[in-house]
């Protein structure tokens, strides 16, 4: 079958100019050949459609499979590999002392301190509130300034040694040991506020210089370090491995020094008149450690203060 291919115009949208009929021309029948023209022109351009929309649908297809292998991507701010398992707050917290704590060693051999975590107590007597006197560096608050927080929403963790007072029994106290113990408090401050709801406050006991009673700790709230939280640990204590006492890198020890030391206090309970506790932290320079021994007799001495807890 064959047809008269027609001439295309400037443009297939315009308008073409049709020429009046011929009234004395007589009309001519529509043959089979003129009616076939029409139908074949349709399906050559349904024949195109179908090929594009088998592209199409190649393409797609090529595209999900190539998506479903890939490998799946580590989810967005991870904090850490490890997290407790435990339901309720408290035994979620022992179980971050235990895991952080494992990993903080004096030596190759020797955990540094064991890491208990507590309810807010003291003894018997329930702590009601943290109260801040004076800050590391010297602000002092008084009265209705004395900043106040609730000990409700508290986790108090304790570091001890082997020791009397859980003083570290091993070796002497030393400036890169503590820096060690306010790492690892820090640490435990971090995963608390990542994984235990409900817990504003981190309060952290550090152990005591042997032959004195506890008289330092670590106070975190929060808000303070909500940044850090939301992140991965390892953007903030960046070594691979926990450092021993004398391992920790100088840019580490900026970054310990810079969120611990304005947190460092020294510490002392005082009872309030409804018989609860509060814990008051001071300016850690304005604290003097108490010896475990007893008063000294005449002729015998008291031993130094103890400048460095740790």
């Amino acid at each position: 079958m064959t047809t008269t291919e027609r001439e295309p115009t400037p443009d297939e949208s315009a308008p073409v100019a049709v020429p009046p009929a011929d009234e004395d021309a007589e009309e001519e029948p529509i043959t089979g050949s003129a009616l076939e023209v029409e139908p074949e022109t349709h399906r050559g351009r349904f024949r195109m459609v179908y090929l594009l929309l088998g592209l199409i649908l190649a393409v797609a297809a090529g595209a999900l499979v190539y998506l479903l292998n890939q490998p799946a991507s580590e989810p967005r701010g991870a904090f850490s590999p490890w997290e407790p398992q435990s339901e309720e707050a408290q035994d979620r917290a022992q179980e971050i002392a235990n895991f952080v704590g494992a990993n903080y060693r004096l030596d190759a051999d020797t955990q540094l301190v064991t890491v208990q975590a507590a309810p807010p107590r003291v003894q018997d007597f329930p702590l009601t509130a943290v109260a801040i006197g004076s800050a590391p560096g010297g602000a002092t608050f008084s009265g209705d300034n004395i900043p106040v927080f609730p000990a409700e929403d508290t986790i108090v963790y304790i570091l001890c040694g082997l020791g009397q007072e859980c003083a570290i029994a091993e070796g002497e106290p030393s400036e890169a040991r503590q820096r060690l113990l306010r790492r690892e408090s820090l640490e435990l401050a971090l995963y608390t506020f990542r994984y235990v709801d409900d817990v504003d406050n981190v309060v952290v006991f550090m152990p005591p210089a042997p032959g004195f009673r506890p008289s330092y700790a670590l106070f975190f709230q929060r808000p303070e370090l909500e940044d850090l939280v939301d992140r991965p640990l390892r953007d903030t204590l960046t070594a691979e491995l926990t450092p021993l006492p004398n391992e920790i890198s100088p840019s580490e020890a900026g970054v310990i020094d810079r969120l611990t030391q304005p947190r460092f206090f020294g510490f002392q309970f005082q009872q309030l008149p409804n018989g609860t506790v509060a814990l008051f932290l001071e300016d850690p320079t304005s604290v003097t450690p108490q010896p475990v021994e007893p008063a000294p007799t005449e002729g015998e001495t008291t031993p130094e203060p103890a400048t460095t807890p740790g």
